[in-house]
């Protein structure tokens, strides 16, 4: 059913029927023609009047407030207990969702129902449901409710989008009047229009969304391309620097190898050339076993030390273990017992030393070294003084005190340094030990130094974690 249209032309239809009332026309039936259209002027005044009421309650808003005040006036031009707009949840079209319920003049929270067993259910399947009485017989779930008119809420297409209602707790006409329906139907329209605007526009919000959450995600996804790219280009960058240091290492450490292995084994050569001349007297033979045996020694020290730098550059992990360092120096000490004597060294050991932690075949190794340095270059005869200091970082500090001739600024920069191409560090006497030492005691998470000025001699000094750290 639609709202009536202009009643113009059945005046002038009734005007006309006048006109020819000597041509046989009954009067009362063209009396009752006029009271019928001048009750339908009247129901156009009514709609009009109904019509207005509502547009302009409702023509400055949207959303929730629209549907909230479409109700309202709803309720009140029809003199309704109750108005309300819902739309569907689902593809099923079984359940729907009020936007705006109004019941005896207050609003209802939004709720959600199956359709199933209510006056609604022939709403949502297309139909125009009208029930002037008697509602809560035909349909228990609507319990107090004794009149409803409920129509369809379409969307441009013809979609069912929900549904606009009146329920009331007494009874509504028997017939349904058409100026009624037509403006349920208008402002369903109306309705319509504005669920699909909101639909339209959660589409596009969720578009919107789903288009920054993708921009999002596709920046994250070239930043971390970037951050891949840039850690390999870094990475790349430092194996090659790694790789040109490997060589130029590698260029010095044979340099240095060959001058250490050089001196003893020239030693042996020249002793061994002795014990083969016929005028070699006993005394003679003996200061070459002795000569022999000597650098026969060092030349073991330094394969010793070779074979912990190729050790070192192997294993990639090391247990640490608490030290027992008394045992370490004494083994480090009998490794240089010949030079000891030779040179009429004395070496002087704590009491107790601090505890740390370490592995220990390494950290013999660091100590003969040591010693070994200061045999070399302490005072004659030398005096090697060994000590440790727990520190206050948690760390113990290792040391050798020497009575030589001591070092300037210069050369103590150089005496740790690794192994650098001869041109830019003229090889000492040092030779491998330290730089071993550096790369040990780094390895075992402390640090080596050495603290010195001319003729006071110098402390050699190495770190390592506290063994209760």
């Amino acid at each position: 059913m639609s709202l009536p249209v202009s009643s113009s032309d059945d005046w002038l239809s009734l005007i006309h029927e006048l006109e020819l009332l000597s041509a046989g026309k009954e009067l009362d039936l063209l009396l009752r023609k006029a009271l019928a259209l001048l009750e339908k002027a009247g129901e156009m005044q009514e709609a009009e009047e109904m019509l207005r009421t509502i547009s302009a309650g409702t023509a400055a808003v949207t959303g929730a407030d629209f549907f909230r005040l479409l109700v309202r006036h709803l309720a009140d031009v029809m003199r309704v207990n109750s108005a309300f707009i819902t739309e569907c949840t689902d593809k099923t079209m079984t359940r729907v969702r009020t936007l705006a319920f109004l019941e005896d003049n207050d609003f209802l929270d939004n709720m959600e129902y199956d359709l199933e067993g209510t006056a609604c259910e022939g709403v949502i399947a297309g139909s125009i449901c009208y029930y002037s009485a008697r509602v809560h017989e035909m349909f228990p779930k609507e319990e107090g409710v004794e009149s409803y008119l409920g129509v369809p809420v379409h969307n441009t297409t013809g979609e069912i989008l929900g549904h606009l209602a009146i329920i009331d707790i007494k009874p509504m006409p028997p017939v349904l009047e058409p100026h009624r329906l037509a403006i349920l139907q208008i402002f369903a329209a109306r309705a319509g229009a504005e669920l699909d605007r909101l639909r339209t526009l959660a589409a596009l919000q969720r578009a919107k969304d789903d288009l920054e959450v993708r921009v999002v995600e596709r920046t994250a996804e070239l930043s971390q391309a970037n951050r891949a790219l840039r850690q390999e280009i870094t990475e790349r960058q430092r194996m090659e620097a790694e790789r040109e240091r490997l060589i130029d290492e590698l260029d010095a450490f044979a340099h240095t190898v060959a001058h250490d292995l050089k001196n003893p084994l020239t030693g042996i050569l020249a002793y061994g050339e002795l014990l083969q001349t016929d005028w070699a007297t006993e005394t003679d033979r003996q200061r070459a076993a002795a000569g022999i045996l000597k650098n026969g020694q060092k030349m073991s020290a330094i394969i010793k030390e070779l074979l912990t730098l190729a050790e070192m550059r192997q294993v990639e992990e090391v247990a640490w273990q608490p030290l027992d360092m008394d045992r370490i120096v004494r083994e480090a000490q009998q490794r240089l017992e010949h030079a000891i004597e030779a040179g009429q060294a004395r070496i002087v050991r704590p009491a107790a030393w601090p505890a740390a932690l370490g592995y220990a075949p390494w950290v013999e190794e660091v100590w003969a070294n040591y010693l070994s340095n200061g045999l070399k270059y302490g005072g004659r005869p030398p005096r090697l003084e060994l000590g440790g200091t727990a520190q206050p970082d948690g760390m113990v500090r290792f040391w050798v005190r020497d009575n030589g001739q001591g070092l300037a600024a210069e050369e103590q920069a150089r005496r740790f340094r690794p192994f650098t191409r001869l041109n830019q560090v003229q090889v000492t006497g040092h030779g491998l030990g330290l730089s071993i030492v550096q790369r040990i005691v780094s390895r075992l998470g402390g640090q080596v130094g050495v603290e010195s000025e001319p003729g006071q001699g110098s402390v050699f000094y190495f770190t390592l974690p506290a063994a209760g750290r």
